[in-house]
């Protein structure tokens, strides 16, 4: 076994050799697994693990492992990332209600690889714990997990010669269910697993699995029970306890919580949001129409992660002189990076492609904020929704980053990301959804908005562009339709949109706005006078 320099301790803390003591358990830094201190006379103190005979991907991966023939350390950047993400993407999935299953998402392939595969007929072969079960290259979408297998091989068969591309994201396999270890990314449907060495938010909810209901109180942290998960197999199966999770504070309990399980705890937000052009988001893949060639993301950077993508030659680093950056939608993979916490951090944050067949432009990327209160269940939050000013305490979650404030004659008298209580009478609640701009709430308030089961009214349009502040994108022409109705209809809205192809630069709510009413002028024909 190879030394280690240092490990993480059971306060979550990096500890050198040196002032480790022997006897105690520590974890190693690049696999997480245990691992020893050994005190030496006349050299340097140094760690090491076990030795182990049938090494996983991730623990190959590790520095403190060597090794040979089948067990030497994997070199490469591309198969460090997919197996630092544990392999296919694992995701706790809802099959009903408070019942969740594990399932693994095959990553798309890109296209002249899945006519190569289904050519030749390849299968694909799903070994865990001994059983085996074999697939068709084109049906397969995802898999069930069965057991609580450390490690579930794949292998695809039938192949002529071997190709990358299938090596790097479906045959690492899948890393089996961690308890102790692993945290999901929450959304509404359930969760997907991040990726170790990632960064977990402060104020953001999480899910864990348990193996039991005993829950350890953690300063900093609450836990709600959300369901159970269910593992089935033939000899009945196991049952597991889901619980949310949000760090609320950052306290030493809190921040050695997180580092025990391989993550770093931070308190801003830093993620990748997609604004342009419309996608289906399922869980971290971007689906878009077959050739839309360019996409436009969102990343306000807050910390020392960056972003990468995929290429040819490796991982690429994207020019991130805006908020604003493009990329291609084709099979591309986006990273978010952050090699200051840990030299193995690359969390896959999304999958762009333009392959699934699941395109549905009723389903894209719309920002989704919800309340409840200590009693009730999750409800979409609407603008003249007046019954969040007669609760004691309002929970909120979005599908992207918040901001809530209670403003008192335009001064801030509460905020927070998640918790708001005792809202007081005459206030006015402002939650400021990034980078899609706010929304204003206050007792008896009637907001105007354009409905689109209504005819178009012009002069509700131009109010409504004018409302929108929020961050710009690049203009694409994409509205001619709109340009046509404004130049024949309105000149007051031709003077507003010709501005905004001038500076080659519109409000994301704007385009948004406008996409919509481009659909509409496509299903009917308008007449100003008739509205």
């Amino acid at each position: 076994m190879a030394s280690i320099e240092s490990g993480i301790d059971g306060y979550g803390r990096k500890i050198c050799a040196k002032e480790a003591h022997s006897g105690r358990t520590y974890i190693c830094p690049d696999c997480l697994e245990e691992i020893h201190v050994f005190k030496c006379y006349g050299k340097k103190d140094y760690f090491a693990h076990k030795s182990i005979s049938n090494r996983t991907p991730q623990q190959r991966l590790c520095k403190g492992y060597t090794g040979e023939g089948h067990y030497k350390r994997i070199e490469g950047d591309i198969n460090k990332v997919f197996i630092t993400n544990g392999g296919l993407p694992l995701y706790l999935s809802t099959f009903a209600a408070e019942k969740y299953q594990l399932n693994a998402h095959f990553p798309p392939l890109s296209q002249s690889t899945m006519d190569l595969l289904t050519n030749w007929g390849t299968k694909v072969v799903i070994s865990e714990k001994g059983a085996k079960v074999e697939h068709s290259v084109i049906n397969t979408r995802f898999y069930t997990v069965k057991t609580t297998a450390e490690w579930i091989y794949v292998k695809c068969t039938n192949v002529k010669y071997s190709i990358p591309e299938v090596q790097q994201k479906w045959e690492w396999g899948i890393r089996g269910l961690d308890c102790e270890k692993d945290i999901f990314q929450s959304y509404f449907d359930g969760g997907y697993r991040v990726a170790f060495h990632s960064n977990i938010v402060v104020g953001k909810e999480y899910l864990i699995v348990k193996s039991n209901e005993n829950v350890t109180s953690t300063k900093g942290i609450s836990f709600a029970k959300k369901g159970m998960l269910h593992i089935n197999n033939s000899y009945g199966g196991r049952k597991y306890f889901t619980y949310a999770m949000v760090v609320n504070k950052v306290t030493d309990d809190s921040i050695a919580f997180i580092q025990k399980k391989g993550y770093q705890l931070i308190e801003q937000n830093d993620d990748i949001i997609p604004m342009w052009p419309p996608a289906v988001i399922e869980g971290k893949e971007l689906i878009y129409r077959r050739y839309t060639g360019k996409a436009f993301l969102y990343h306000k950077k807050r910390s020392d992660q960056r972003i990468f993508k995929i290429g040819d030659g490796g991982l690429v680093s994207i020019n991130e002189n805006d908020n604003i950056f493009e990329t291609d939608t084709n099979n591309k993979t986006l990273l978010l990076s952050d090699y200051n916490f840990n030299s193995l951090s690359s969390e896959i944050r999304f999958i762009l492609t333009q392959i699934r067949s699941n395109y549905d432009n009723e389903q894209m990327f719309k920002p989704c904020v919800q309340w409840k209160n200590d009693e009730y269940p999750l409800k979409p939050l609407v603008v003249d929704d007046e019954e969040i000013f007669k609760e004691q305490k309002l929970f909120f979650e979005s599908n992207t980053d918040i901001n809530i404030y209670v403003l008192i004659n335009n001064y801030v008298e509460i905020s927070s990301k998640r918790i708001i209580e005792n809202i007081k009478k005459n206030r006015k609640v402002v939650i400021e959804i990034e980078p899609f701009g706010k929304l204003w709430l206050e007792a008896k308030a009637v907001i105007e908005k354009v409905n689109a089961n209504k005819k178009v009214n012009i002069d509700e349009i131009i109010e409504v562009l004018y409302r929108c502040n929020s961050v710009a994108i690049p203009f694409l022409n994409d509205f001619n339709e709109v340009f046509d109705f404004a130049k024949e209809n309105s000149a007051e809205l031709y003077r507003i949109m010709c501005q905004w192809r001038q500076k080659q630069k519109i409000p994301y709510t704007a385009a948004k706005f406008l996409y919509s009413i481009k659909e509409k002028l496509k299903d009917e024909k308008y007449r100003y006078g008739n509205t």
